[in-house]
């Protein structure tokens, strides 16, 4: 009985753990992509930042079905500006 009781919580344990790895890993790597993709859109680099914020949008719109708000939060903002403005030269050469 107690062999019974320490596999299940050591199955519990070690299912747990994986989870919380696997999150954290995906944090860590979204985290980098968005952090890329911030820094582009501050030095005026329109297209390299939709480069990167297209290459995240599967991963946005799988967190937002799959309810993780947080996630889905960081990222709505930044797809939202993803045109470039257009600046209009005085100069007509």
């Amino acid at each position: 009985m107690r062999r019974w009781i320490l596999l299940a919580f050591l199955v519990f344990a070690g299912a747990w753990g994986g989870w919380t790895m696997l999150q954290r890993h995906k944090e860590a790597v979204w985290s980098e992509s968005y952090a890329q993709a911030s820094a582009a859109f501050a030095r005026h680099d329109y297209a390299g930042t939709e480069k990167i914020l297209v290459s995240i949008v599967p991963e946005f719109r799988e967190a937002a079905k799959g309810g993780n708000k947080k996630r889905a939060s960081r990222v709505a903002p930044a797809l939202a500006c993803r045109k470039a403005p257009q600046i209009k030269s005085k100069d007509p050469h």
